[in-house]
């Protein structure tokens, strides 16, 4: 899988799937742990193009 710059991903011709889990966060000024605040696994599916 790989993912660009401007946010594009694409998986491998050679790949029918794949999985990935997309997840956004808030980092915390103070120190310590970052907060998850979305996060959810996507399956994407090989069209022969970007996706």
């Amino acid at each position: 899988m790989t993912v660009r710059s401007n946010g594009e991903v694409s998986i491998p011709n050679h790949s029918a799937n794949g999985t990935a889990v997309i997840r956004a966060s808030l980092v915390n000024p103070y120190g310590g742990k970052a907060k998850v605040i979305f996060q959810k696994e996507v399956t994407l599916v090989n069209g022969g193009g970007v996706l």
